[in-house]
């Protein structure tokens, strides 16, 4: 009953219930968990100049080092074990009714109230940034591979039932009355405009071995209501325009971490969704397919799938059911896969051992200058 009434809520509705959840934050102040990357770089390079005096036997400081560890690990485990819960609660028919009840519970604690945080995106490129040799928060990286793991065992429901930055997009979404936006062709592009804005992300953390999307990261401008750069405002219109008629946009267009973990959905023994020997091939499942992710033939595409569960709910016939992939993927085959990463190694090698001696050189023109 809570989850057909949270349905009821999505559109425009849903706008309306933003707009309250902001304005009460606004009045309460900003999100709490504003991350140092959201930060102005000069007021960043600035801090990094500052030095603390060491104390290695002070209790105060022990105890310090605990509460902080204890911080920064406490919203990434709690996020992975209500992933893994609604993992379990996917599986049931009758629980899936709660997916909004889900989505809207991450958008308040991990949005609005934590600032946007644990964010998979930052998680990721500090997966790349550890690849690179240069500094990373190894809490970051560990929430990362929690999410590819649980994403294996139980399926994409972090992006379908979780992820703050898909419910946000999610309760925006309020059209679908233009038919050429659902078209295969739209699909083509969004899914040609995330190789290449995941490519540019790649090359970007491998030229600079830093992070600068957060500083303009379009759901840390809307959870924190604030930005340093105008860039950051431009990209959140972009985004709530988009989402407005298309459904998740960000996500089918420009999300990294759901292109990984649409490639994880690849591998054999992975937890997919797919047809049984009861399908009829009536389609009823396409038909309420937001993500456009089955086929005129019933086919479900698995990289595309993010576990809403609609398909499921719709086949009266009780088609299409969760299992095992048994197979490998054509494009995601060992020879595939082993052919990809020698053009990738050939054509990155050069870049990285570049990079690697400019890093090496400004760290040594830094200890020289503290020397002096």
């Amino acid at each position: 009953m809570i989850g057909r009434w949270f349905k009821k809520i999505s559109g425009y509705r849903g706008i309306m219930v933003l707009i309250v959840v902001i304005s009460w934050f606004l009045i309460q102040g900003t999100a709490l968990g504003q991350e140092s990357e959201f930060l102005p770089l000069e007021k960043i390079d600035s801090f990094e100049t500052i030095s603390m005096p060491e104390f290695s036997e002070s209790l105060d400081t022990h105890r310090g080092s605990e509460s902080e560890t204890f911080e920064r690990f406490k919203y990434p485990i709690g996020a992975l074990l209500f992933t893994i819960f609604a993992g379990v609660m996917f599986r049931f028919k009758k629980n899936r009714s709660a997916r909004p009840l889900f989505l809207m519970g991450s958008l308040v604690i991990f949005g609005f109230i934590n600032g946007g945080c644990p964010c998979p995106i930052s998680s990721f490129q500090n997966f790349i940034l550890l690849g690179l040799g240069a500094e990373f928060k190894i809490h970051t990286i560990l929430w990362f591979l929690g999410i590819v793991v649980v994403t294996y065992l139980f399926g994409r429901v972090w992006c379908g039932w979780i992820c703050h930055l898909g419910a946000l997009q999610e309760f925006i979404y309020s059209s679908d009355r233009f038919d050429f936006l659902k078209g295969k062709r739209t699909q083509e592009i969004m899914r040609w405009i995330r190789y290449v804005l995941f490519a540019a992300l790649i090359v970007q953390l491998i030229a600079t071995q830093e992070i600068l999307f957060s500083h303009v990261d379009p759901f840390k401008v809307a959870f924190n209501l604030s930005s340093y750069y105008t860039a950051g405002w431009i990209l959140l219109g972009i985004l709530l325009i988009t989402s407005l008629f298309i459904y998740r946009p960000f996500c089918r267009a420009a999300c990294p971490v759901g292109l990984l973990l649409g490639w994880t959905n690849r591998l054999p023994g992975a937890s997919i969704i797919g047809r049984n020997k009861s399908c009829t091939g009536c389609l009823s499942c396409r038909k309420v397919c937001r993500t456009q992710a089955i086929d005129e033939y019933a086919t479900v595409s698995h990289p595309d799938c993010i576990m809403c569960g609609d398909c499921l709910d719709s086949c009266k016939k009780e088609g299409l059911s969760c299992f095992r992939k048994k197979y490998v993927d054509s494009r995601f085959s060992l020879p595939y896969i082993d052919g990809l990463l020698k053009s990738l190694s050939r054509t990155t090698s050069g870049i990285m051992q570049r990079s690697r001696s400019v890093s090496y050189m400004k760290r040594e023109k830094k200890n020289n200058e503290h020397l002096f």
